[in-house]
């Protein structure tokens, strides 16, 4: 794709719709009537696409890398905390909340990579919906599954103190280690800010915890990664108050 800057974003040719999961039922002739009505763009690692409570009624599909929605809770103590909600990968797409309803949007979207984004109007995207009821069905699925991820994330992030939501991000990072049967490890250990905002915490409270780990033997660091060095144990503290563990 052949390239060119407009302010900050950067805009490409029209390219194809085929990968994403939702339109999968278009027929070809319209599916390509579709991707040409989408300004197409690219944006850069941690660029915003959409910020929360723009008013803004545009859908956005992920054709290339990954995005990443966030939102934002303030305490007094720790005053405004970053919390990421979901990642959303390449054949997916956001911002159909805001073109159904009509209302500014939810939650703030980066790029979590280098992202080509294809963004339609609201009103276009309701008359696909209109028109193709086999992919408004398939919306009806995709927003049936929403709720229950975020109620699950809801869940977590009232229920579970800091540290074991901590744990419970370095268990859904882990991944048994090719070169040591039954042991688990993490190849590419985000950073402090990045684990707080899943855990919706303070990075200095993933910095206690991966040291207070180590200290106890759970985990240890190495160049490569940080090996899990007690998985069951590790598990059993995503589940049992830090108090108590």
């Amino acid at each position: 794709m052949a390239g060119w800057w407009s302010g900050a974003v950067e805009l490409v040719e029209t390219g194809s719709l085929d990968g994403i999961f939702l339109l999968r039922d278009v027929p070809a002739e319209g599916l390509r009537d579709f991707a040409r009505a989408c300004t197409w763009q690219r944006y850069t690692v941690d660029e915003q696409i959409i910020d929360q409570d723009d008013d803004c009624h545009d859908v956005y599909f992920v054709v290339k890398g990954a995005v990443r929605v966030l939102t934002y809770t303030y305490t007094v103590a720790l005053g405004e905390q970053e919390v990421a909600l979901a990642n959303i990968t390449a054949g997916n797409f956001f911002g159909e909340l805001s073109a159904i309803d009509q209302r500014p949007r939810s939650a703030r979207v980066i790029a979590a990579a280098e992202t080509v984004i294809a963004a339609i109007p609201g009103p276009t995207f309701m008359e696909l919906l209109k028109s193709h009821p086999v992919v408004a069905i398939e919306m009806l699925h995709h927003l049936a599954g929403m709720v229950r991820r975020l109620d699950a994330r809801v869940t977590e992030l009232s229920t579970l103190s800091d540290t074991q939501r901590i744990i419970c991000e370095l268990v859904r990072l882990a991944e048994p280690d090719p070169r040591r049967p039954g042991e688990y490890f993490i190849k590419s250990v985000p950073s402090h800010s990045e684990i707080a905002a899943w855990a919706g915490t303070a990075k200095e409270n993933v910095a206690q915890t991966l040291g207070e780990l180590a200290r106890e033997g759970v985990v240890s660091r190495r160049i490569s990664g940080l090996m899990i060095k007690d998985w069951s144990r590790l598990q059993l503290l995503a589940r049992v108050p830090s108090e108590a563990a």
